[in-house]
């Protein structure tokens, strides 16, 4: 087991099992409002990715005072620090580990927080991990703006009733969907929701028909009282960062049924030799936008039929449909679009 010393008698190494409880535990610190527990079994399914590396940093006494989770992509030229966490997000245990995964990386560019992963979504809070983002920034990352990220707790709910709404098992996902139809029968819109794990569900994208873009709110308060009635306790979700063209409609209308920004998620990029361009910086969003496209959800026709066979009569009316459509990835980036006055 390679062990490095990074001085005053601290020193990084390779995690083991005797190191659970306490990377737990420093996890769990860090865990944003809505987020479920990590359990044991989670922890070692995050370790499951070929090229992956887990290291603790350990004082001089043998306590855990960090952990890093990182890969390297040498066909890539590239690495990804995954995830980080340490003792009180105190930055200089947050710089350290930093420092030792740059030194194992050479001058490759690195992405941090780039990928979701079992344990938490693309992007770091910055608001709750204040020490984690400047240690970033003095290891020459640069941060972009990725998502805002919501949270409703429902036992504030006040339910309203609208009798045509079905929720059902998602066909083609796990999880739940939610179909609004007009009392004639007319379809309004869909959500998706992931599995809930331990009274914590997600809202992964909402979808409205261009004529009914007033009743997004509607659609939303449906889909809350329909999980609150089967014990659902907190909802979050992920909505694209301010430069998205919809930001603002999408949350305004979260707010409106009671959702609450928690943090903001950022991305971060460290080109060779740590400097980066405008332009560098675009080419490493476009990196993380195609990591994301791999996970997307596929798009659920507001037809109700497939839309591979029915492509030629209906390209013209779905090209416009997705173009209005407000919906998310399977990230949870929310694109809100058809949210008109």
């Amino acid at each position: 087991m390679t062990v490095t010393a990074v001085g005053a008698g601290v020193r990084v190494r390779r995690f083991k099992g005797e190191d659970q409880a306490a990377v737990l535990d420093l996890i769990h610190r860090d865990l944003l409002l809505g987020r479920p527990v990590v359990t044991a079994a989670v922890l070692e399914q995050s370790f499951e990715q070929d090229e992956l590396y887990c290291e603790v940093l350990i004082s001089s006494t043998g306590e855990v005072q960090g952990v890093v989770s990182w890969a390297d992509r040498a066909r890539e030229d590239a690495g990804q620090v995954l995830w980080l966490h340490c003792r009180n997000d105190e930055q200089h245990l947050a710089e350290t580990l930093l420092r030792h995964v740059l030194a194992q990386l050479g001058r490759r560019t690195v992405y941090a927080y780039a990928e979701p992963t079992v344990l938490a979504p693309v992007g770091l809070p910055v608001r709750n991990r204040p020490g984690t983002r400047r240690a970033l920034e003095v290891c020459g990352f640069s941060g972009t703006d990725h998502a805002r990220y919501l949270h409703h707790y429902l036992d504030t709910l006040s339910p309203r009733l609208y009798t045509i709404a079905d929720l059902t098992p998602c066909p083609d996902a796990p999880g739940w969907q939610l179909r609004l139809r007009d009392r004639d029968g007319t379809r309004i819109g869909e959500a998706c929701i992931s599995p809930p794990i331990g009274g914590t569900a997600k809202l992964e994208w909402v979808s409205l028909a261009p004529q009914h873009r007033n009743l997004g709110h509607i659609l939303l308060e449906q889909c809350l009282t329909n999980l609150a009635d089967r014990g659902i306790q907190h909802v979050t979700a992920q909505l694209a960062a301010p430069d998205h063209p919809h930001h603002e409609a999408a949350l305004q209308l979260h707010e409106e049924v009671g959702f609450t920004v928690i943090d903001h998620l950022h991305t971060y990029t460290r080109l060779r030799g740590g400097s980066i361009t405008k332009a560098a910086l675009f080419r490493s969003r476009r990196v993380v936008d195609t990591q994301l496209d791999a996970h997307r959800l596929p798009r659920i026709s507001l037809s109700g039929e497939n839309p591979a066979s029915n492509r030629d009569e209906d390209q013209g009316r779905d090209a416009e449909a997705e173009s209005q459509d407000c919906k998310a990835s399977a990230q949870g980036v929310v694109a809100a679009a058809v949210l008109g006055p």
